[in-house]
């Protein structure tokens, strides 16, 4: 047997599985391995994540910062947070409950999602990231740190940036800008 354009193993598995298929399912097999390379993520700087949302909380309340027309400054805003997270110097070892997100939204805090996991490089170890989310007050901006959620797991993690105080300056200054 002649494999697929040189993958012999990936055309073996692949005769295997659709031989006890019905015809319904072979299709919606074949199309969901044809639309699979849509599902693009981007290293820090390689592009744009597809449906980032940045939030912004001030006493507990969400305010949306950009509109359509504000595309580079949410991208800069958003880039600043992601250089944040990849400059870290070292990862806090605590469990990230909802109940300190919520407590950190009402002091102040900064968040980024994306409709697209984006992958992101920290530590020599690639992640999906779903969610940054950065607190402006509170003891965690002191350091200052930064939690991340990743995907598919939606595990969290706490990257503290002793050294990236400056970075931390220019997103609260990008923040005061927008006239929050």
């Amino acid at each position: 047997m002649k494999g697929i354009a040189g993958y012999k193993p990936f055309a073996c598995i692949l005769l295997r599985l659709t031989m006890k298929m019905t015809t319904k399912q072979f299709m919606a097999f074949i199309t969901l391995l044809i639309s699979f390379p849509c599902f693009k993520v981007y290293a820090i700087g390689g592009g744009e994540a597809i449906n980032q949302k940045v939030t912004y909380y001030k006493n507990g309340k969400a305010i949306m910062l950009f509109d359509a027309n504000d595309k580079d400054r949410e991208k800069n805003l958003i880039l600043a947070c992601e250089e944040f997270l990849v400059t870290g110097n070292d990862r806090l070892k605590l469990f990230v409950t909802n109940e300190l997100l919520k407590r950190s939204r009402e002091l102040g805090a900064l968040e980024i999602s994306y409709g697209t996991p984006k992958k992101i490089k920290i530590y020599n170890k690639s992640i999906s990231v779903k969610k940054l989310f950065l607190p402006l007050k509170g003891k965690f901006s002191a350091y200052p740190a930064i939690f991340y959620e990743t995907f598919p797991s939606k595990e969290r993690g706490v990257i503290v940036n002793i050294k990236g105080k400056d970075i931390f300056k220019k997103i609260v200054e990008q923040l005061k800008n927008s006239g929050q």
